[in-house]
């Protein structure tokens, strides 16, 4: 089965997701996504699995759609190199980390308050910043202009690995 990492046929694609579709819903679930990651073969942590059903839920609804799931496999199987994916796996999964440990409520998204928390922490307990400061860094973080903090904002803004 290793060699539908590489595939990029939108057919095959997608009858992989049905298949792991386990609610016949139209999308995937963490767990969906553990199985299926499992099967092809990888060996992904829980804070991987974490990670890249995080990067994969483009709207933070906390479930993956094809749309979403193929966007992404195509990207990675279009790259042919594992060790390419090992690596975005792990920075990624660093990401999704630190995201979380600000996402106190758990909504995967950073509101206002969550992203002071974060801020402040990066740059070193600066509690002198002022909160002009934190709005206007949480204004150039937040593309799309909804009032919070997405995941895909959130590595975006990182820049670690080129995923988008």
């Amino acid at each position: 089965m290793t060699s539908l990492i590489y595939c990029t046929d939108p057919k095959v694609i997608k009858s992989l997701f049905t298949k792991y579709d386990s609610k016949q819903v139209g999308s995937i679930s963490m767990t969906d996504l553990d199985r299926l990651t499992s099967d092809l073969g990888f060996n992904f942590c829980q804070d991987e699995i974490f990670a890249l059903s995080m990067y994969l839920d483009k709207n933070s609804d906390g479930v993956v759609t094809l749309d979403e799931f193929q966007q992404y496999w195509i990207k990675i199987a279009s790259a042919h190199e594992l060790s390419v994916l090992e690596k975005r796996m792990e920075l990624l999964t660093q990401a999704a980390v630190m995201f979380k440990k600000y996402d106190t409520n758990g909504n995967r998204v950073l509101s206002s308050d969550e992203f002071e928390k974060f801020y402040k922490e990066l740059y070193q307990n600066r509690n002198d910043a002022s909160m002009k400061e934190v709005q206007q860094a949480m204004q150039s973080l937040d593309l799309d202009r909804n009032g919070v903090i997405s995941f895909q904002e959130f590595i975006i803004w990182l820049n670690w690995l080129n995923l988008n």
